[in-house]
């Protein structure tokens, strides 16, 4: 993704990050040590850890539970509306809508929408 690692750097000096997912803990793996991002994210959360899968909101308490978080104290950021926004809707976390193709969101709540990661470091 273009600016990813810039902007983690920058969210990484102020926030601790974690990833909520519904891949699988080897295939995320492997995409994390691939990317070589891994090191930026104290927690990646799987739907086979959980027992949950996103948009649950049963995913999102257990990852609160976790890092012992209230959801008003965190954000998601997300690219797909049903599983990342609705989630954190169910949940009660503030989210914002990575959607770089510009598509519909419909009806799903979110706090904010970008279309470039970079976008995030003027609003937080």
């Amino acid at each position: 993704m273009p600016h990813a690692r810039e902007v983690l750097l920058k969210l990484q000096e102020k926030y601790t990050l974690h990833i909520i997912t519904n891949g699988f803990p080897e295939m995320q793996a492997l995409k994390m040590e691939s990317a070589r991002i891994r090191h930026f994210f104290e927690h990646i959360f799987t739907s086979a850890e959980t027992g949950h899968k996103k948009p649950r909101p049963e995913m999102f308490y257990f990852a609160l539970e976790k890092v012992q978080a209230q959801p008003e104290h965190c954000l998601m950021i997300g690219d797909n509306p049903d599983t990342d926004l609705r989630g954190a809707a169910n949940a009660g976390i503030p989210a914002v809508f990575y959607n770089p193709k510009k598509q519909a969101s419909a009806d799903i709540p979110h706090t904010l929408e970008i279309q470039c990661l970079r976008e995030l470091l003027l609003h937080l």
